[in-house]
């Protein structure tokens, strides 16, 4: 009987695998405007559960993705992942990239990482969206759920956010939905590791990420050939950020596309640490990019047996490092977006969440779109 069940299992897998093989293939060119068949019925069963939602219940999990090694080193940071998910009646898994055979020809870690997160949603086909974060990513408020991130539109995929230091477009931690569109989105990305060998700084996922995304979106060949030409040139981080200016000036401004979302600056699931000295908003999620072990934040270690027994878990985060008044915090807010400016010239220019933080509207409009644009796209390496 288990070895029926086990072959079972397989031959469900081996078919989900090869409806994802044929989808990624018929939707390489982005011909989307003629379903197939198989899309039709995909679209009409699968997902309909997420369509149909009157009331937008959803099922949601929570992977952290490094390899053994990590793992070990950043158990303390996925321990109180596994709590904050208990407690908002989440799933949540540690993978590790190099158990997916189906993605051993990816020789990067980065990208095999996005490859690892198409089996996942293969693995687990009836979950509606999966937070894929990086293993460095830890819980700083365990009080705010992730529903104010999940769109109601069903045709929003993928949810990014910008990174604050720097205004990169996000790569190692990012919401994504269970459709073939994503399955798409993932596979084309991953495969941007064949380009990367002959770039001198390309900031691996991360680069990538911009050229993919604007090729997503549908930006036309001369624009995104005229950033693609600076990426294969980049060879140190100057080099680089024009790049990430360059595609920025492309999206001229936008953050709501037909199946993105890009949160502005500090407005996402999560902010990375490098963007303030170790401080914490008391908007904050999650927090990303801190290496060492937690005791900097957390006032004591985390226990995950006795977090599932207490309904209203968050962990004990130092109180010298909480900025709980809002005045203060946008005044902090304002002061690291001037270090990031004085730091990244190129990529910050212009205060686009100081004035408006903690509510900035997803999509800029009026003075402060025209202002950003125009300073953005003022560089002559990319200037038409």
């Amino acid at each position: 009987m288990l070895q029926l069940e086990n072959r079972t299992k397989y031959m469900f897998l081996l078919l989900t695998l090869v409806i994802t093989i044929v989808l990624l293939y018929e939707s390489y060119n982005f011909k989307f405007s003629q379903p197939s068949l198989i899309k039709q019925i995909l679209l009409s069963q699968r997902f309909k559960k997420t369509n149909q939602s009157q009331e937008y219940n959803y099922t949601l999990h929570i992977i952290a993705v490094a390899d053994v090694e990590r793992q070990k080193h950043y158990q303390r940071h996925s321990d109180s992942v596994f709590c904050y998910a208990h407690r908002h009646g989440y799933q949540f898994s540690a993978i590790n990239p190099h158990d997916y055979h189906m993605c051993s020809n990816i020789t990067n870690f980065y990208f095999k990482k996005h490859c690892a997160v198409i089996m996942y949603f293969i693995q687990h086909p009836f979950i509606d969206w999966l937070v894929v974060l990086d293993g460095d990513t830890f819980i700083v408020n365990a009080t705010r759920s992730l529903d104010r991130f999940i769109p109601r539109d069903p045709t929003i995929h993928v949810i990014h956010y910008e990174r604050f230091i720097d205004n990169e477009i996000m790569a190692g931690n990012y919401i994504i939905r269970n459709h073939p569109w994503s399955l798409l989105y993932l596979y084309k990305w991953s495969n941007y590791f064949t380009r990367i060998s002959n770039i001198g700084y390309h900031n691996h996922d991360n680069g990538a990420l911009h050229l993919h995304f604007i090729d997503m979106i549908g930006i036309d060949n001369q624009t995104y050939n005229k950033c693609a030409s600076l990426y294969n040139v980049s060879h140190h981080e100057g080099f680089y950020m024009d790049y990430v200016a360059c595609t920025k000036c492309a999206l001229k401004g936008r953050r709501k596309f037909e199946h993105i979302i890009l949160y502005r600056r500090a407005h996402g699931f999560c902010r990375d640490e490098g963007s303030s000295p170790h401080r914490i908003h008391y908007l904050d999620t999650f927090m990303h990019g801190y290496k060492a072990n937690l005791n900097h934040f957390y006032e004591e270690p985390i226990n995950t047996s006795a977090c599932t027994a207490i309904r209203n878990w968050t962990p004990k985060i130092r109180q010298s490092l909480i900025i709980n008044d809002t005045q203060n915090a946008k005044l902090f807010t304002k002061q690291w977006e001037q270090e990031s400016s004085n730091r990244y010239p190129s990529t910050v220019m212009y205060p686009e969440v100081a004035n408006c933080w903690p509510d900035c509207e997803i999509e800029m409009t009026g003075d402060a779109l025209k202002n950003f644009t125009t300073r953005i796209c003022n560089n002559p390496k990319f200037k038409t």
